[in-house]
């Protein structure tokens, strides 16, 4: 898939794996949203690599909406890579992550995927 000019949102993309997906998508000409609840990680990066931030805990509707909507200023979003985790010794905010929220963040991309994909149906999308 040719990602030059693509909008993605990387959840959990402040450190670890989500920062180096980040990285990739950037080198190859992508546009990014880092969605994450690390704020100063996530702006930093932002920042070095001119690309946006949005605070965003995937357990949190209103978050992923702000997510999606920070994308679209892009332009057309075609990718959501979900790299957001909880902590093991937080297990009853993990079950709470992974269910609802996730759920939730993937309608989000869901609906502003199939808006743009009627803009434009040349256009394909991935979720990873």
């Amino acid at each position: 898939m040719e990602i030059a000019n693509k909008v993605f949102i990387v959840t959990g993309g402040a450190s670890g794996l989500g920062a180096g997906t980040v990285r990739m998508l950037v080198e190859n000409g992508a546009k990014v949203v880092i969605a994450d609840v690390q704020d100063e990680p996530g702006q930093a990066l932002a920042k070095e690599l001119g690309q946006r931030y949005v605070h965003c805990d995937v357990t949190q509707e209103a978050d992923g909406k702000s997510a999606v909507a920070a994308a679209l200023e892009l332009g057309a979003l075609v990718g959501l890579v979900n790299f957001a985790e909880g902590r093991v010794d937080q297990p009853d905010r993990q079950l709470q992550h992974d269910a609802p929220g996730r759920r939730s963040h993937e309608r989000q991309y869901a609906r502003a995927h199939r808006r743009t994909r009627r803009d434009d149906q040349h256009r394909l999308g991935r979720r990873v």
